[in-house]
């Protein structure tokens, strides 16, 4: 991957693929509060969603987990026995979506 260089430095920090459910501004508080030097200040911490983040949030209220029921309505014996990789393949896939 290139990594994009900015030209004028910033104060912000942003912090991707989390887990947003369980993860809250005063839990990324406390967490750069331990790790700033003794003299440093956090001024604050905000949580911005994305703007895919906001239309995957408006459609999961509506239609559900998207992506992860698709193709449901075919079990095979293999899906009735139990959990199968491709369950588990299609879970990781949903949950590493919902980070973005």
């Amino acid at each position: 991957e290139e990594i994009v260089e900015i030209e004028k430095e910033t104060h912000r920090l942003a912090v991707v693929n989390m887990d947003w459910r369980y993860v809250k501004a005063v839990d990324l508080y406390v967490l750069f509060s331990s790790l700033a030097p003794p003299n440093g200040l956090i001024k604050s911490v905000t949580i911005y969603p994305t703007e895919f983040g906001i239309q995957r949030m408006t459609e999961e209220e509506v239609k559900g987990p998207v992506g992860y029921f698709d193709g449901e309505n075919e079990i095979t014996d293999e899906e009735e026995n139990g959990d199968s990789d491709a369950d588990n393949e299609k879970l990781r896939a949903y949950e590493k979506s919902r980070m973005r």
